[in-house]
């Protein structure tokens, strides 16, 4: 199975919050061949890369590549796409502008358009990755033949604000998106309070500790939380979180009627236990499209049933995914 990585130049691209990026691109993987302009598409989560999405690739997960081809585009602000740590100069870090989700499916729409696909056998997001899909969804209808969201929205809640501004306060110290400096001691901050919400307490008993394969929950934090979290710049995250706290696919309009223009059969999962996106949130919005059905599942792990800690957790995800595209 043939494997690209490339990018595709963007130019100036108009910003859906005013402004533009300079000089902006978007990296992709194509995994397989894209025949007759149809493939899937798997936009990334929060913290995330192309890499995140590969465990829903065959072998071991429920998409075969090739028998259609997988895109894996990066999102904005998260490292391999334009983002504060590689964007034009005048763009780099606290200077970057405000992006929209709206601006990522942008870049989707113009990669697609540059691969020559023209339908979506399969649109699949997790978290961020899923308010994407979502929005691409709502945006280009037509285009999108089946849609799997897993603990996403598709209009950030007062809870959900909350919680993304609180994640933000925990890197910079204060209110406010961007820094000046690397902020490591408020990345380990925003790490620890990660493991909170992103878990549930039982994560924290013996039981938990044991799956996640660590000596105690302090290790539990550093090893797992901090090390991930702890690694990446802060700008790149603040830029994210940004997204993620003004994240709605109707831009403050009636929702009801956005999530109406999605018409294809659309699988939401919600995940039992998640504080970041509540399943009675996830659940209450998926009921707005018209041919959704909706699946809880999930147990110790919240939103981080998605890390592989409890097989099982991972299993149930697959199963859904894999009945999505029949």
């Amino acid at each position: 199975m043939s494997l690209i990585e490339s990018s595709l130049r963007l130019g100036d691209l108009p910003l859906a919050r005013g402004g533009v990026l300079r000089d902006a691109q978007i990296t992709y993987r194509v995994h397989g061949t894209i025949e007759n302009g149809e493939a899937i598409m798997l936009p990334h989560m929060y913290s995330g890369s192309m890499d995140s999405m590969e465990g829903f690739l065959a072998p071991a997960g429920p998409i075969d590549a090739t028998q259609c081809a997988v895109i894996t585009p990066a999102m904005l602000g998260a490292g391999a796409s334009t983002s504060p740590t590689n964007a034009h100069a005048e763009q780099q870090g606290a200077n970057f502008p405000v992006l929209s989700t709206a601006d990522d499916v942008a870049a989707q729409k113009a990669l697609l358009d540059h691969l020559g696909v023209t339908k979506l056998r399969l649109l699949l997001g997790f978290s961020m990755g899923g308010q994407q899909a979502l929005r691409f969804a709502v945006t280009y209808p037509d285009m999108v033949e089946r849609l799997v969201l897993i603990a996403a929205t598709a209009r950030n809640t007062a809870y959900g604000r909350i919680v993304a501004q609180s994640l933000a306060e925990a890197i910079t110290g204060e209110p406010g998106w961007r820094v000046a400096d690397d902020a490591l001691e408020g990345r380990h901050r925003h790490a620890r309070l990660m493991s909170l919400l992103g878990a549930t307490h039982e994560a924290f008993l013996p039981h938990g500790i044991a799956q996640a394969g660590v000596e105690d929950h302090e290790a539990f934090i550093r090893e797992i939380f901090e090390a991930d979290y702890g690694s990446q710049d802060a700008n790149n995250l603040l830029c994210q979180i940004e997204r993620w706290h003004g994240a709605d696919v109707s831009d403050g309009g009636d929702l009801a009627a956005a999530l109406a223009r999605v018409t294809c059969p659309a699988a939401v999962i919600a995940l039992a236990g998640d504080r970041l996106f509540p399943p009675e949130e996830v659940s209450e919005q998926a009921r707005l499209l018209p041919n959704a059905n909706v699946h809880v599942v999930g147990s110790t792990w919240g939103h981080y049933a998605m890390g592989g800690f409890d097989s099982a957790d991972i299993a149930a995800v697959y199963a859904i995914v894999a009945a999505a595209q029949i």
